[in-house]
Parts: C-alpha cells; sequence; structure tokens
C-alpha cells in the first residue's frame, strides 16, 4: 500500500499544474465523499502523503472548507456527511499534516452551533478511537478553546454533552459579566459570614477567660 501511495502522490504531482492543485484536491474530496469508507480512508492518506511531499496546507483547508461550504444543503441529503468528513481528514490530522488549530476557522464557515458541534464530534470522536490521549495532547496543545466554537460561555457544558465532547475537558472557560459578578458577590458573602463567626468565636472565648478569672 505504501508503494500504491508513493506512486500516486508521484503522479498527481507529475500531472497536476501547481496553481490547478487546490481545484484537484477540491474535486477529490467531493468524489471521496460519496464513496464507501475504505475509499475514503484511502482518499485521506492520499491527501496526508501528497500534504507530506510538499503540498501546502493551505491546498488542504481549502479542500475541506469546499466540503463544509455546502453542509448546509449536503448534511441533510447525503447520509453520514460528517462520518465521511472525518474519514477523509482525520489521516490528515492524525499524521500532522493538517493542524488542529484549523478547525477553528474551518468551523466558522459553518451556518450554526448544531453543524459545528457535528463536524467536530465526527472528527475528534473517531481520532479518539486511534489514540485518545494522544488526541487529547493534540486538542490541549493547539490552544484552541471551546469558545472558539460557542458564542455563549454558558453554552459550553450543554454542547459538550450535546455532541460527547465532554472528555476532551471544558478548558478555562469565561463566565458572562453577570455570572462572574453573581460568583463574587456569593464569595464576598461567604467571606462577610466567615468574618462574623470569628468574631463571635473570639467574644466568646474571650467571655469564658473573664469568666474563669473572676472564679479565681
Amino acid at each position: 500500500q505504501s508503494g500504491d501511495l508513493d506512486e500516486a502522490c508521484e503522479e498527481v504531482g507529475r500531472l497536476t499544474h501547481p496553481d490547478s492543485l487546490g481545484d484537484v484536491l477540491e474535486h477529490l474530496v467531493i468524489c471521496l465523499m460519496e464513496a464507501d469508507r475504505q475509499t475514503r480512508a484511502a482518499g485521506g492518506n492520499l491527501l496526508h502523503n501528497l500534504t507530506c511531499r510538499g503540498v501546502a496546507e493551505k491546498e488542504v483547508e481549502g479542500a475541506l472548507n469546499a466540503v463544509l461550504s455546502t453542509a448546509g444543503d449536503m448534511a441533510g441529503v447525503l447520509e453520514g456527511f460528517w462520518a465521511a468528513v472525518a474519514d477523509i481528514f482525520c489521516p490528515l490530522l492524525a499524521g500532522g499534516s493538517l493542524a488542529m488549530a484549523a478547525l477553528k476557522d474551518s468551523a466558522a464557515l459553518l451556518s450554526t452551533e448544531s453543524e459545528v458541534g457535528a463536524f467536530l464530534s465526527a472528527l475528534l470522536n473517531q481520532l479518539a478511537r486511534v489514540g485518545k490521549m494522544k488526541t487529547h495532547k493534540s486538542w490541549k496543545d493547539s490552544g484552541l478553546k471551546w469558545t472558539d466554537f460557542v458564542v455563549r460561555s454558558v453554552d459550553v457544558e450543554a454542547f459538550l454533552d450535546t455532541h460527547n465532547l465532554r472528555w476532551l475537558g471544558t478548558g478555562d472557560l469565561e463566565l458572562e459579566p453577570r455570572t462572574a459578578d453573581l460568583l463574587n458577590f456569593l464569595e464576598d458573602e461567604d467571606t462577610e459570614e466567615e468574618e462574623e463567626e470569628n468574631e463571635e468565636i473570639q467574644a466568646g472565648t474571650k467571655e469564658e477567660e473573664e469568666e474563669d478569672e473572676e472564679k479565681k
């Protein structure tokens, strides 16, 4: 299989003009979307090897984005749309030829948070089947935050639960001002109550000491 991939990469490089390479890769990915799973995975490995041989990451991201731009129409028409995207692009993410950080810009092309969640869930959970700890580390090292994908930070936990992504952690969630103010208020209240309790304890202790002195 390695020899077949090498030969395929050489043929693509020989027959494709650099200026049209992006269009060729986009066409390849669109064709792969309707192929069987084994063919999609083989296509993803081909893209990975092409990238390793000098195809700029920009062309690969362009191919991904071309597919995502059709998601609004095709996700409801093509059964297993998101699984197909994962089959093709997981080999690139797993091999490092497509940066995890690129998911932020790609997800921005999607119309709804539901689509964003389906996209991330398909890719990240399929990657986890290969190596959960490695995927977790790649996510952490990428510097991505859930608030890059979810507009309101208070919705993040529901987003993670809905799309089976909680295993990646919640990260450092940025609380909305009202929520932060409420927490600060509660903390201040707790502090005041503790101070009052301490004062009462100290006063009680002082009274006991005075009583003991009087008895002596």
